[in-house]
């Protein structure tokens, strides 16, 4: 199916849409068609850019679209990864409740759960343990 028009998202943090809200504190934004772009042109899908930035609506508008949610970029960093990395457990929830892969390894055998608990994010382990990730694979380096 093709997509015609703008996409008008509204999000009441005017921070995650990246430009000053309106008084009402409330912030919208059209997204050009365009911006969904294919696998050919970017390492770094929509999908994988929504989880790192924390993007759980626009995550589930691309699911709406049937974007390929789980898609790794070219060093095999999942959406699920970079919500971990970054601390963004509402798209870890997210991509879950899609039916991702969320113990999924990137290229060097670190998993969602590493990255998380490398860089301190406790709501993203409880989350990963709640769905059953293994919470102890090894990377390819033995970490």
């Amino acid at each position: 199916s093709q997509i015609c028009g703008p996409i008008r998202l509204t999000c009441s943090n005017p921070r995650h849409l990246g430009h000053n809200s309106p008084s009402n504190n409330e912030s919208k934004v059209d997204l050009d068609p365009s911006f969904f772009m294919p696998p050919a042109v970017s390492s770094k899908l929509t999908a994988y850019v929504a989880a790192e930035n924390g993007h759980d609506a626009v995550l589930r508008l691309l699911h709406g679209f049937e974007c390929n949610m789980g898609q790794p970029d070219n060093l095999g960093r999942t959406p699920a990864y970079m919500a971990s990395q970054e601390g963004h457990e509402g798209c870890l929830r997210a991509l879950h409740g899609f039916g991702c892969d969320m113990d999924q390894p990137n290229k060097t055998g670190a998993t969602p759960a590493l990255i998380a608990s490398e860089n301190g994010h406790e709501g993203c382990l409880r989350a990963l343990h709640g769905f059953g990730c293994d919470m102890g694979q090894p990377t390819n380096y033995g970490a």
